[in-house]
């Protein structure tokens, strides 16, 4: 499912025989008025429902336990936008979060969501309020459940964490520490006491939140740049380590044991195509901007420092597609390209390899002639830029001179290359300055598609979960069934008893009319009578005759 800002949500149906997503999805507009934006959603363990949060104050709830998704629930409780939506671990219970400073823990019982309110101006008994608290209107940043859904965790625009009996709704502790809004809380992943808390002041905590205590603290500063705002940070499989992203580009792991394995690796790592521009295609697809390829698609890139310089071979072996190569594949080719302001610099242009040579006849006269309507293409649509090298179309990889193009009405930047001196930002000004990479043939795309970027999970541990998330959806799927089919005969049961009042009303009402008709009849010969018997007939059953 994805959810985005022109208000819509999408379900995306999975080809179990072609191995892709339809590329027509089953899609929702939940737009009552304009300028409504979809914020977040959560499948619950099952993934039978689904719950999704929007800026007019909407939770919406949808059920795939059919043949096609269904949306089965409008809920307003909050009166401001609902930005943080989360399911519990283990049930049919979830946590919403609004900027209207309360946050809600919802059941489904009875084929009905109800709630629990957590406001967050509740105070625990005996504390006292600072000025500031009094007059600044509380706001939901962040919620989360522990491991084992007993305890649930808002973190407040005051900087403080508060921590809640999820049955009960009661406020156990406040959890003081940062100094700036918290956007990340994560529990252990086995363990239900601990929890992990990191903000915009670079603080990364880990707490206890049964005690209501404070475990570990790590301030994030870098030297002369003072803190990095972390941004996210994830538990491991085992707990026994932790992964932290901040404002700065940094990774950040913490964990027991011993630091050297790490040490050996560069501190400056990033992709010689990191930071480069990208458009759409007429299909709305997204593309790299200088080889017109799908982002994912491209050759695997070469690992680099700050600076643009490329690392030795056995650091490029770390990067996904290159685990077997050769050493002459694993380093890249230099070249020297004219700036936008004449300065010769050299930069990583293709990579060395003898692929030309073992390539058929055939593989080679087709890339001919697709280099050549590209670069026929390309003088085209951007004769009043940098001409086009020759190199292209006497077989060879990349352009030996940047050049810029024009696509979808898109001005590209010029294509500069990395500076290996004098330029402070390196790779971080990629937008301006990135190197055009070799352009992959339909053989290093099928190759490039069977690399691994992430392990399968084993087998047996997949079965298992597999097995754990069926048994789930199937609780889910009789839960909302069974209390539909209740509610269906109680609605039966309704319609039954009010069709049976509604008939002896009319057998009454019969009566009363053919004793009416039979004394209008004996009374025919009398004019206010006739009279009286039209009167009746249209005035109804409830009125009196005239006197």
């Amino acid at each position: 499912v994805s959810t985005g800002a022109d208000g819509t949500v999408c379900f995306w149906q999975w080809d179990l025989e072609s191995l892709k997503f339809s590329p027509r999805p089953l899609k929702f507009t939940e737009k009552p008025r304009p300028g409504v934006q979809m914020l977040c959603s959560s499948f619950s363990v099952g993934g039978m429902f689904l719950a999704t949060g929007s800026t007019d104050h909407v939770i919406r709830m949808y059920f795939l336990g059919f043949e096609a998704p269904e949306k089965i629930a409008e809920l307003e409780s909050h009166t401001d936008k609902v930005d943080s939506i989360q399911f519990c671990n283990n049930g049919d219970r979830f946590l919403s979060g609004s900027r209207d400073g309360t946050a809600r823990i919802w059941r489904f019982e009875q084929l009905e969501w109800r709630s629990i309110l957590l406001d967050m101006a509740t105070r625990i008994s005996g504390d006292l309020s600072s000025e500031e608290e009094r007059f600044m209107k509380p706001k939901v940043t962040m919620i989360a459940w522990n491991q084992n859904d007993s305890i649930v965790v808002t973190a407040v625009n005051d900087h403080v964490l508060k921590v809640w009996n999820s049955y009960t709704g009661q406020l156990l502790h406040n959890l003081m520490g940062h100094a700036d809004e918290v956007f990340v809380l994560e529990t252990h992943p086995f363990d239900s006491r601990i929890m992990l808390s990191a903000g915009h002041d670079g603080s990364i905590f880990i707490w206890d939140i049964t005690k209501g205590t404070k475990m570990k603290h790590y301030f994030n500063m870098i030297e002369g740049q003072g803190h990095g705002a972390v941004f996210d940070c994830k538990f491991s499989q085992d707990g026994q380590h932790f992964a932290c992203t901040d404002s700065h580009g940094h990774l950040l792991i913490f964990g027991f044991g011993c630091s050297k394995p790490y040490e050996k690796i560069p501190d400056q790592m990033f992709f010689h195509t990191d930071y480069r521009p990208l458009i759409r295609d007429s299909n709305n697809y997204v593309l790299d901007e200088q080889t017109q390829q799908a982002p994912h698609l491209m050759p695997p890139p070469f690992l680099v420092d700050v600076d643009g310089n490329p690392h030795p071979t056995k650091y490029q072996r770390l990067v996904p597609g290159r685990e077997n190569s050769a050493d002459e594949h694993l380093i890249p080719q230099l070249g020297y390209v004219a700036t936008s302001d004449g300065e010769v610099i050299e930069q990583i242009i293709s990579l060395q390899t003898n692929d030309n040579d073992e390539r058929s006849p055939e593989s080679s006269i087709l890339d001919g002639m697709i280099r050549q309507l590209q670069q026929q293409q390309d003088q085209r649509m951007g004769a009043d830029q940098d001409t086009i090298p020759r190199g292209l179309s006497n077989g060879e990889e990349t352009p030996r001179r940047g050049f810029r193009r024009l696509s979808l009405d898109i001005q590209s930047p010029p294509n500069i290359g990395l500076r290996r001196s004098g330029q402070v930002e390196g790779v971080r000004q990629m937008h301006q300055n990135a190197p055009r990479s070799q352009i992959a043939t339909e053989r290093d795309l099928q190759a490039w598609k069977r690399r691994v970027v992430v392990p399968e999970v084993p087998l047996g541990i997949f079965r298992k979960l597999e097995d754990f998330r069926l048994e789930k959806g199937e609780e889910e799927r009789n839960l909302y069934i069974i209390g539909r089919k209740r509610k269906t005969l109680q609605l039966s049961h309704k319609e039954t008893s009010c069709d049976q009042s509604e008939g002896s009303g009319s057998s009454e009402e019969d009566e009363w009319r053919s004793d009416r008709k039979s004394e209008s009849y004996s009374e025919s010969s009398s004019d206010s009578s006739s009279r009286y018997s039209d009167w009746t007939a249209d005035a109804g059953i409830n009125l009196q005759p005239p006197l």
